[in-house]
């Protein structure tokens, strides 16, 4: 499991639909439904990330920390 309040990758995929893989600063790496990433961390931060990932699905994005 990862530390939610760490996350510093993500990864959306059309291979796997319906979340992401998220990698936190220790180096745990999970796959999480949508509806868990929400639940945790809000539909506008994966709103975010999604957006900032664009066209480019199954590739590894660093996430940002907010202020």
């Amino acid at each position: 499991m990862i530390d939610f309040q760490n996350v510093v990758g993500f990864n959306y995929t059309e291979a796997l639909p319906g979340g992401a893989w998220l990698k936190d600063s220790v180096g745990n790496v999970e796959w999480y439904p949508h509806v868990e990433i929400v639940k945790e961390l809000g539909e506008d931060w994966y709103s975010r990330q999604r957006s900032k990932q664009g066209w480019m699905t199954g590739c590894w994005i660093k996430v940002e920390k907010s202020a």
